[in-house]
């Protein structure tokens, strides 16, 4: 079952007016368009330099179609396209209370991150020497038991040994 015409439509104006593109896009897609316009003039001018007719005609039509969409983008909106002197002062506004708040904020903000980061690092290096230290009271501890096994063994050999030996004297 279709939809009624006014549900295939996100809004009112959108209905309206037949744009599903809100100014802000248009304005960014006719800026692309004028960026790949004179990338494109630049690119003409290298194959003219280069004498390559092939890719000189390639860029020609390119640049018709993007022109030819420039112009049809400012026939549907205009004024609309470009920046109003009202949203550059906002824009402006907007970058200078950014760079306020950076300038102020950001220097606490950072102070804070590395003190964050201090505490951490002393902290792994705490753990780290715990570890280290448990490692080696457990290996002096090692080391003390073999050598009192070890001299536990030598010390009962020597006895063994000493008594066979005077098993055989008699």
């Amino acid at each position: 079952m279709k939809k009624p015409v006014w549900e295939q439509y996100n809004s009112y104006t959108e209905m309206t007016d037949g744009k599903d593109v809100t100014p802000l896009e248009m304005q960014i897609i006719y800026n692309d368009l004028v960026s790949e316009y004179k990338s494109i003039a630049d690119q003409i001018v290298e194959s003219i330099d280069r004498n390559d007719y092939i890719e000189l005609s390639k860029l020609i039509n390119q640049r018709k179609h993007v022109q030819a969409a420039i112009d049809e983008m400012k026939a549907l909106y205009g004024d609309k396209l470009h920046m109003s002197h009202k949203t550059r002062g906002q824009l402006a506004d907007a970058l200078s209370k950014s760079a306020y708040f950076a300038d102020t904020r950001g220097e606490e903000a950072l102070r804070s991150i590395f003190t964050g980061f201090e505490k951490i690092n002393e902290t792994v290096r705490t753990a780290a020497d715990k570890a280290v230290n448990g490692t080696t009271n457990a290996l002096n501890l090692g080391n003390r038991m073999n050598y009192k096994i070890s001299r536990s063994i030598l010390s009962q050999t020597t006895n063994s040994l000493l008594k066979l030996a005077n098993t055989f004297k008699k």
